[in-house]
């Protein structure tokens, strides 16, 4: 991280310090369950292959939806990140394809030859790997999805449980003005934790 960030952080978390002792000191009722949620975390990829976190953020009632990417090495390094915000009124799932389109073709254009996508929407994922073509509502979205799969043999697209997708959530909330998008070579403030977080945890 940059000294800029770093000292960023750095305050946010003397001013945040006193909420997680407060919670940690509090006692556990649901030890069973906390155990299953330590488990489901981001995992790192093998080495050699970059792991390009997905995930789309829809408000009821917007005509717009926005799409966040995360890109991050074997070791869990922030290498880039994307957030892009599109006009019009769809459906989660589609939002969602279009999130892993987004993706897919942002590997494309940074010339990466190995590359897995990770999404929290079952259907994107299940409609983009079945072989046989019924596409239903998300229409052309997944025949391209296919088409750069087709062509890029060192893609793929799997599904993730939302809790290991924290960092393309936040990325999706991020501000963006519409119908245009902004990329990031370095980590927000508001990701920080998390990245953190799951470098830890690997």
């Amino acid at each position: 991280m940059s000294p800029r960030v770093t000292i960023e952080w750095s305050m946010k978390q003397i001013v945040e310090w006193p909420i997680p002792k407060n919670k940690r000191l509090q006692p556990t009722t649901h030890p069973i369950s906390n155990l299953q949620q330590q488990r489901v975390r981001w995992q790192c990829p093998s080495a050699g292959t970059l792991k390009m976190n997905v995930d789309a953020a829809v408000t009821e009632g917007q005509q717009h939806f926005s799409v966040g990417l995360v890109l991050r090495d074997h070791q869990g390094q922030f290498i880039i990140g994307k957030t892009r915000k599109f006009a019009g009124s769809v459906q989660v799932v589609e939002a969602e394809t279009i999130a892993i389109l987004e993706a897919l073709s942002w590997l494309e254009d940074l010339q990466v030859s190995t590359g897995v996508i990770k999404s929290d929407s079952l259907l994107s994922v299940i409609a983009i790997n079945r072989r046989y073509h019924n596409y239903l509502e998300l229409g052309s979205w997944v025949h391209h999805c296919k088409s750069i799969i087709h062509r890029r043999v060192g893609y793929s697209v799997v599904h993730v449980r939302k809790q290991a997708n924290k960092v393309a959530h936040q990325m999706a909330k991020i501000p963006c003005k519409l119908n245009s998008f902004v990329i990031m070579s370095s980590p927000p403030l508001s990701l920080l934790e998390t990245l953190l977080s799951d470098a830890s945890l690997n």
